[in-house]
């Protein structure tokens, strides 16, 4: 039953939308890291279970790539790791990583009397990043595969998105960064302070980096003051250009190799062929141009096209919200039991070979990598992720799609069926109970697996 579902919806969409418009959706979260196979335009795509198809196109016209593209710098402090917590998007996720490896924020040292010392530091995080996105193809002079063109011609469209997809990846989205961390010791409440204060220094220092000119001078008092501070620089590139290597310094070691290398990356990086793969547009096959020229729609005199529209559009909305509400449960049921199996298969508890102590085995959280305060235990994860809780999702699952008897709730199914072909256009979706009531159910929210499924180890034991 859940799969005539899923193809109803399908069918349905394709065969009555000609007119109704339908928006891309953009995948950027780690659903990228589980597709296991190449990702280029034009491919066949389903978000519901987040699978690639073949190409359908046997033509693709595709237009340049746009870049976004910026340099920031940024005092980073302690409070730096609480900004965006929850932030689950690959800059943010990779910039707490590399400030929470790198950053000191303070050191001991032996001073020329000989002392112990305690220096607070500063770090200044520099960071580059340039987006490309490819506005893939032209729809209009992209040509579907014959064969494909086939299946449509003889209504076979369940066949057609068997194949294909419900989506198609119009779109790629690339990202490439680099980021380096100058470290340096604050001298304002020392006796042997600088010649610069310490907000000068770090004043002077971004301007060194961002100065307007071909020729750059240091300062020889600046120069001086670099060693006392003991400035140091730590850095960390992805997405570059292989054959750049050669004539970049990823590995600056002073501020005007530092300045060379944020030049030459920031034309680097603007390569359309570089950059990890950071999100893919995917576009109805409903909102296809070329699909569309498959669609007929009725011409008797008596056909009321306008009211058939008003009922299309809202119909294929209640549709594609079941679609989606069967999709979110789905998915975080899949995502709980795969979390859960992963947890009991790799990770099995014990103090014996080949076990993991419960509660000296931690993971991190996906949206805060390193964070110690968000680390939770083997026991703690294995103790709420469970049986129970996937059975619960099933449950829930069962319930949107057949409804609850006792509580006169119908579910999707009912709807879907009194939305069929021959009434599509005659009714409207809130003429129908089953259907209404699909407007006020609500997709389950986990934050636990969100942000700790797929398990990521911080240390196997202690």
């Amino acid at each position: 039953m859940h799969r005539y579902v899923l193809v109803l919806s399908l069918s349905l969409t394709g065969i009555f939308t000609s007119s109704l418009p339908a928006l891309p959706k953009v995948i950027d979260d780690n659903r990228l890291r589980d597709i296991y196979t190449s990702i280029v335009l034009g491919r066949g795509y389903d978000i519901k279970n987040n699978m690639v198809y073949q190409n359908c196109f046997s033509r693709i016209a595709q237009s340049p790539p746009s870049f976004d593209y910026k340099l920031e710098f940024q005092k980073i402090d302690q409070g730096f790791f609480d900004q965006n917590p929850n932030a689950l998007d690959l800059e943010n996720v990779l910039k707490k990583a590399f400030v929470r490896e790198h950053a000191r924020f303070k050191e001991e040292a032996i001073n020329d009397n000989g002392r112990h010392e305690t220096y607070s530091v500063s770090n200044l995080l520099i960071s580059i990043v340039v987006t490309s996105y490819f506005e893939a193809f032209d729809d209009y002079n992209s040509t579907i595969h014959e064969s494909m063109q086939d299946l449509l011609e003889r209504g076979h469209f369940a066949s057609f998105f068997k194949s294909c997809g419900s989506h198609y990846i119009r779109a790629l989205g690339r990202h490439s960064h680099y980021l380096a961390l100058l470290g340096f010791r604050n001298l304002d409440n020392h006796d042997h302070q600088g010649q610069y204060s310490d907000q000068a220094f770090i004043d002077t220092l971004q301007s060194y980096i961002t100065q307007f000119t071909d020729e750059l001078t240091i300062d020889k008092p600046f120069i001086k003051e670099q060693i006392q501070r003991h400035l140091r620089i730590v850095s960390e590139a992805v997405g570059v250009d292989k054959d750049s290597l050669d004539h970049i310094a990823l590995m600056p070691k002073n501020i005007k190799a530092l300045r060379k290398t944020i030049h030459d990356l920031i034309a680097s990086m603007q390569d359309s062929s570089t950059g990890a793969l950071s999100q893919i547009e995917v576009m109805p096959w409903t909102s296809n141009p070329r699909y569309l020229d498959f669609l007929v729609f009725p011409t008797e005199a008596s056909f009321d096209r306008y009211l058939a529209q008003v009922n299309l559009r809202e119909n294929s909305a209640i549709i594609s919200e079941i679609e989606r509400l069967d999709q979110a449960i789905t998915t975080l049921r899949d995502k709980t039991s795969l979390c859960m199996r992963t947890l009991d298969e790799d990770y099995p508890m014990g103090d014996g070979d080949f076990t993991f102590d419960p509660e000296k085995t931690k993971f991190q959280a996906i949206s805060d990598p390193g964070n110690p305060l968000k680390f939770k235990t083997l026991r703690y994860l294995k103790t709420n992720i469970n049986d129970k809780l996937v059975s619960a999702l099933e449950e829930q699952h069962f319930m949107f799609l057949y409804g609850n008897s006792e509580t006169e709730d119908f579910g999707a199914i009912q709807c879907m069926n009194e939305l069929d072909s021959d009434r599509i256009y005659e009714i409207n979706y809130r003429e129908i109970p089953a259907c209404r009531q699909i407007e006020k159910f609500r997709s389950p929210r986990l934050p636990l697996i969100n942000h700790y499924c797929l398990p990521e180890l911080v240390d196997e034991r202690g």
